[in-house]
């Protein structure tokens, strides 16, 4: 994500941060959502069944205390297959998910209906972006030992940090000057694997791990991040075309459907990038149509919220100090990107979509200027002295330059910090390689979770149309008897976890069904705590996906200096819809 010029000119040249927006209200809860009455649901303790009939209210958006911020480079950076069986972070590692509610004969779990969970992230760049690992004049050369050490990073980030696949979208100006095998860093004598689709060409690269680590291996995929398209998951080679074409409302759309027909012959998926934009129309991607699009972004998260550096200073030298944890960096400053998910409820009910959480990293977030604005220390009885008295930790990068260095020792953008803020969870078959996960993704068998709020355990969604399972990211057409049925997540502990001990078990979990029509979308059922789930069986034509919020009062004890944002309903997974027809 790049912002024009001349926004970024009307920015401080030393720094951009995000707007803080104290005393408002959290729109993402309920305000486009009106709850309806008289909807037949049954809630399914995990410990036995109770059917009630239950009528809504409409419920007023909670208020609640928000704060937000970046730094410039977020805004204005740059113009044989065997993947692993279900890992430590599935939320089939948990015994519920094997099993089947025996009173109603649902198959609960992903495990149950032959899927296993595999983990994953949507929506990276490399070195081989323009602004991937450095950002500003003087790019190193992509042998330097600085681009090499990068690269090392991102190679061992998946390892460190449970991840069973990464689809990166690297931009093409780069990117298309490089082989398809060095686009997926293939490096034999580290171990790794090429992994062929059914037509013998070359789909992923299977990276091995060392011993110890989270995941014994994963799978690099190729991808392109342009002006508005992001295919994910091409074989090689790679079309002009799809390098070239955005998928945007400015491009006729003939010209974009022709490039979305050469991502279909390379077997990927047309995905697009920051759909929050208004340069791409919900009108737009039902022309196309798109096979996916974006519910998250962290880019486009900051950027909607543009504004106060002293609140992002304040919150980011809390971290930079002893005190929180590292990792929960991101949690301060979380909240949904609303246009994302508008924009999703206005397609969904026409074409049928697939979603992902693009994590979007650049790792290239650090001070631009050189020289910094404090060069020559505090003492200039102006704003490096104030700067310096009310943000000790922060100030030494005005100071010094280079990247922001959390008390973990390790920078505020790193790979293997950013694949655990939150990932993507695939129901892959349980024989699947590669051309599964790939499939997964992109035709929406998937829903994405915040991580650091906890792996999210035992969740599922799910619909049986005339006695037939139906999956996220699947439609239904002229079926005469349908039930949804949703399990909430329960937040359980990373395997990474380095703080100290948290009760997982206290986190205020809400979970939500929302079902989107023509008309617009609306919560029509509601499910407090980990407990109960929740059947409908009034289901009408529309997109129907899950929500779940948080308030992650049970990590107060890993947010020293910073605890009332434990105290904020934020959001914590969204489901892909299944899509109910006439």
């Amino acid at each position: 994500m790049v912002l024009p010029a001349s926004m970024c000119a009307m920015i401080p040249m030393f720094l951009i941060s995000l707007i803080a927006l104290a005393d408002t209200r959290s729109r993402w809860l309920m305000t486009r959502y009106r709850m309806k009455g008289q909807q037949m649901i049954s809630h399914h303790s995990h410990y036995g069944n109770i059917a009630c009939m239950v009528g809504f209210k409409e419920r007023s958006p909670m208020k609640v205390q928000l704060a937000w911020g970046l730094v410039v480079a977020f805004a204005c950076a740059g113009t044989s297959s065997h993947p692993q069986e279900t890992g430590p972070l599935s939320p089939d590692a948990s015994t519920a998910e094997a099993t089947t509610d025996t009173a109603s004969a649902v198959p609960w779990g992903p495990l149950s209906r032959g899927y296993k969970v595999m983990r994953g992230i949507v929506h990276l760049h490399s070195l081989y972006s323009h602004d991937g690992c450095y950002d500003g004049k003087d790019r190193p050369a992509e042998d330097s030992p600085y681009m090499l050490q990068c690269l090392a990073e991102l190679r061992a980030a998946p390892c460190q940090s449970g991840v069973d696949f990464a689809f990166q979208t690297d931009h093409p100006a780069n990117l298309r000057d490089h082989t398809f095998e060095e686009a997926l860093h293939y490096s034999p004598s580290d171990g790794d694997e090429l992994v062929k689709d059914e037509k013998g060409r070359v789909l992923a690269n299977r990276v091995k791990c060392p011993e110890g680590s989270l995941v014994p291996h994963y799978l690099f995929f190729v991808g392109t991040e342009g002006k508005k398209q992001m295919p994910i998951g091409l074989s090689d080679p790679i079309a002009p075309e799809i390098f070239d074409t955005s998928y945007g409302d400015d491009t006729p759309l003939e010209k974009a459907q022709a490039a979305i027909a050469k991502v279909h012959e390379a077997g990927g998926f047309a995905f697009a990038a920051h759909t929050e934009e208004t340069n791409i129309s919900a009108e737009r991607i039902v022309a196309l149509p798109l096979d996916g699009m974006e519910i998250f972004n962290v880019h486009a998260m900051f950027i909607a919220l543009l504004g106060d550096l002293f609140d992002f200073a304040a919150t980011l030298d809390t971290f930079m100090a002893e005190g929180p944890l590292a990792d929960l960096v991101l949690l301060p400053k979380l909240a949904p990107v609303a246009a994302d998910v508008e924009k999703f409820d206005r397609v969904a009910p026409k074409v049928r979509i697939a979603i992902v959480a693009a994590t979007d990293i650049h790792r290239n977030v650090e001070l631009p200027l050189d020289p910094p604005p404090c060069k020559d220390g505090f003492e200039d009885g102006g704003m490096c002295e104030n700067m310096h008295a009310a943000y000790p930790n922060f100030s030494k990068v005005l100071r010094d330059g280079g990247p922001f260095i959390l008390n973990d020792g390790e920078r505020l953008d790193s790979y293997r910090r950013s694949f655990r803020w939150f990932a993507n969870y695939a129901l892959v078959p349980a024989a699947g390689g590669a051309q599964a996960v790939r499939e997964a993704v992109g035709k929406g068998r998937a829903f994405s979770a915040f991580d650091m709020f906890g792996v999210p355990q035992d969740f599922d969604f799910f619909a049986i149309a005339d006695g037939k399972t139906v999956e996220m990211g699947e439609e239904v057409h002229g079926a005469k008897e349908i039930t949804l049925y949703v399990r909430p997540p329960r937040p359980g502990r990373p395997p990474w976890w380095a703080g100290p001990e948290i009760d997982w078990s206290s986190a205020k979990v809400v979970t939500r069904v929302i079902h989107a029509t023509e008309g617009g979308s609306m919560a029509v059922a509601e499910s407090g705590g980990v407990e109960s789930s929740l059947e409908l069986s009034k289901v009408e034509p529309g997109a129907w996906r899950v929500e779940v919020s948080i308030t992650p009062v049970h990590l107060k004890p890993a947010l020293k200096g910073v605890e009332a944002s434990a105290d904020v309903e934020r959001p914590y997974l969204y489901s892909n819809a299944i899509f109910v027809r006439p």
